[in-house]
């Protein structure tokens, strides 16, 4: 079940966060994003508790998909799949995102919830030099 969740309800994921990637964003980055920009949160339930969440930000005429993970005892069960089914079904709006090029899975992901590829950046990741696909869902 998915549920979309308020801007001071961030520590109900944040632990999926700092385990989910190499430069995890804390509480007071994320209050700063949800201070500055219109968003939306969504967090994904299995049996009561909080195994993934996705966050959007509003760009007035679609939506970018700045951050998704799944706890990583539940990756490959689908949750992601599911998550993001019930939330593009929630969305009145084309959806945009960036993936790392080698994120095989998450780009496999995309595609198969109808997200298609128009675009690369070439060397956009600092850390790795790896270039960020381009993605969208068009409604």
């Amino acid at each position: 079940m998915t549920i979309e969740i308020k801007a001071n309800e961030i520590e109900k994921f944040i632990e999926i966060e700092k385990t989910s990637f190499n430069n995890p964003w804390d509480i007071v980055a994320y209050e700063k994003l949800l201070k500055d920009y219109e968003s939306r949160m969504f967090v994904y339930f299995h049996e009561d508790k909080i195994v993934a969440y996705a966050v959007f930000l509003d760009m007035v005429d679609v939506y970018e998909l700045v951050k998704i993970a799944v706890k990583k005892e539940f990756r490959n069960k689908k949750i992601g799949s599911k998550l993001l089914e019930e939330v593009v079904s929630l969305l009145n709006k084309s959806i945009f995102l960036e993936v790392r090029e080698k994120n095989e899975n998450a780009i496999s992901l995309y595609k198969k919830i109808g997200f298609s590829v128009v675009n690369v950046r070439k060397n956009y990741y600092k850390d790795t030099g790896e270039n960020a696909i381009i993605m969208s869902y068009d409604k």
